[in-house]
C-alpha cells in the first residue's frame, strides 16, 4: 500500500512538471503544422471530444501516431488534463523502457508485445481507465503495419494487419464508444528503419470516422466487434 501511495505520489509530480508541459508543447506543435499545412484532418467535426469513456482506434504505419493523436484532444487537454488527458498505448520497447521517456511514463498504458500475461495486465489498466470515463489511443494492428503476416484490405487496396482480439475484449468489458482514425503519411515522417528523429515537413492525413456506441445494453461478442471496427477502419481508408 506504501508503495502504491508512493508510486501515485511520483507519478503526479511528473504528470504536473513534466508531461503536462510537454503536451501543451506537442498541441502548440500539432496546430501550427495544421496551420502550415503539412497536417490535414478531415471530417474533424466527427469527433466527439468531450466524450468519456472513448476509444480512439487507428492504423499503425509508424512509430509516430502514438504522440501524433495526442493532438486531437488538445482543446480538452489544455482546460481539463486530468479529466481529458487521453492514455497512449505505445509499445512497451520502442516507447517506455527507454529511459528518456520518462516524462511521458504518467499517461502511457505500455504494451508488451508477445508477452502474453503481461499484455493481458495492459489491458486491464486500459479497461480500467475507460470504467473510470478516460479516452484511450489504442492500435488494435498489435504493432506496425508493415511488420504483418496477414492483412485485411479495403476496396482500394490499402491495408492493415488482421487486427487482434484485444480490442473486442476491450469494448465488451468497458462498451467504451470507438472513434476510428485512419492515418497517412506518418511513415514518411518517422520512418521505419530506426530513425529517431521526426521530419516534420512531411505531410499527414488524418481521416476521422463516425464514432461506434457501444453502450447500448446489448450483449456484445469480441469477433464480431474486431470484425466491425476493421472494416471501419478499411471503410474509412478509402475516404
Amino acid at each position: 500500500m506504501k508503495r502504491f501511495k508512493w508510486n501515485k505520489l511520483i507519478n503526479g509530480l511528473v504528470f504536473w512538471t513534466l508531461t503536462y508541459p510537454f503536451g501543451i508543447l506537442l498541441g502548440v506543435m500539432f496546430h501550427l503544422l495544421r496551420f502550415l499545412g503539412i497536417i490535414r484532418i478531415e471530417n474533424q467535426k466527427r469527433f466527439p471530444y468531450f466524450q468519456k469513456k472513448m476509444i480512439v482506434v487507428s492504423n499503425h504505419p509508424s512509430l509516430w501516431e502514438p504522440l501524433l493523436l495526442v493532438g486531437l484532444f488538445f482543446k480538452n487537454y489544455v482546460f481539463h488534463p486530468v479529466r481529458f488527458a487521453p492514455w497512449s498505448t505505445p509499445d512497451k520497447g520502442n516507447y517506455f523502457d527507454k529511459w528518456y521517456w520518462f516524462f511521458v511514463r504518467p499517461r502511457f498504458i505500455p504494451v508488451p508485445r508477445g508477452k502474453i500475461h503481461a499484455e493481458m495486465r495492459s489491458l486491464v489498466n486500459i479497461i480500467r481507465v475507460l470504467r473510470h470515463g478516460g479516452s484511450v489511443i489504442f492500435f488494435p494492428e498489435g504493432g506496425r503495419t508493415h511488420r504483418g503476416n496477414t492483412f485485411l484490405a479495403s476496396q482500394s487496396g490499402k491495408r492493415i494487419r488482421t487486427l487482434r482480439y484485444g480490442i473486442g475484449d476491450i469494448v465488451c468489458r468497458s462498451h467504451a464508444t470507438v472513434v476510428p482514425v485512419w492515418v497517412e503519411g506518418t511513415q514518411n515522417v518517422l520512418p521505419n528503419n530506426g530513425s529517431m528523429f521526426p521530419r516534420l515537413w512531411r505531410k499527414v492525413t488524418i481521416k476521422i470516422g463516425k464514432p461506434i456506441s457501444y453502450d447500448n445494453g446489448t450483449a456484445l461478442n469480441r469477433k464480431d466487434v474486431t470484425h466491425e471496427i476493421a472494416q471501419a477502419l478499411l471503410r474509412l481508408a478509402d475516404e
